[in-house]
């Protein structure tokens, strides 16, 4: 089965109520059944949150759930390292040996490490099938217009995330730990001769800085959403509509189950 769920960052949001899914107006901020979004780079900034079309009587669009998943644990670990150096040279004015020269340098090193680690009681998980009648009537709601409008690309393609399912957390909670430090700063300046391989004066400098910081989640929350993707470009005569799996765009976040 190919991944398609993605977590949100941010824990606070409660989870939305059946009822008030359907009805188009979710008791939660937090992304619900029929929200749209605009990039996998922010779950949680929703384009219809004022409300959006209510779900079509008679069964056609159902929620399925609550799928239950018990005694869940998830664990999560990603570190980034990085080092730079800048050399730059200048013809060393006033000198009193032809063609010597001053350089610069300049380099550091950097390290990240997050650390995410969840236990659930259970997780409930809840999905829609939208059709296309009802994704049509939420595309041409004027406030999904007007974003659509300040936001088309090159050859008028434009697109846009539909919710299509949620995981609510509950009777559990998440920690979370990140650890930042910086060292290794250092700066050299050396003055290079003809003939004369290297010499000073020689200046380094180092540094070490470490940050941690960490927390945790306990009550009910929106843990994780899947999600639809629908676009259209200016040659096309319609939309296309399709779920998002695996990882996404180039700055967007994997999928991790």
């Amino acid at each position: 089965m190919e991944k398609c769920w993605f977590t949100l960052r941010d824990t606070h949001f409660p989870p939305p109520s059946l009822e008030s899914m359907r009805s188009g107006h979710p008791s939660s901020p937090g992304p619900s059944l029929g929200h749209l979004i605009p990039s996998l780079n922010h779950l949680d900034q929703i384009i219809n949150a004022d409300g959006f079309e209510p779900f079509p009587p008679g069964g056609t669009m159902e929620i399925w759930g609550p799928t239950l998943i018990e005694d869940f644990t998830w664990d999560q670990s990603l570190t980034h390292k990085s080092t730079f150096k800048i050399k730059a040279s200048a013809p060393l004015a006033g000198t009193v040996i032809p063609g010597a020269e001053l350089g610069v340098g300049v380099g550091a090193a950097f390290s990240k490490s997050v650390a995410n680690h969840c236990e659930f009681d259970r997780l409930e998980r809840y999905l829609v099938q939208p059709t296309r009648s009802y994704v049509q009537r939420c595309i041409e709601r004027d406030d999904v217009q007007q974003w659509i409008k300040r936001n088309k690309r090159l050859g008028g393609r434009w697109e846009v995330y539909m919710v299509t399912g949620i995981i609510v957390a509950r009777g559990g909670g998440r920690k979370r730990k990140e650890v930042t430090s910086e060292k290794g700063v250092f700066a050299e300046v050396t003055v290079e001769v003809p003939l004369i391989v290297e010499s000073g004066p020689e200046v380094k400098r180092e540094r070490t800085r470490q940050m941690t910081w960490g927390g945790s989640q306990t009550n009910d929350f929106v843990w994780a959403v899947r999600l639809a993707k629908i676009t259209k470009n200016g040659l096309q005569s319609d939309w296309k509509m399709e779920t998002v799996v695996k990882k996404t765009s180039f700055r967007g976040q994997k999928a991790i189950f």
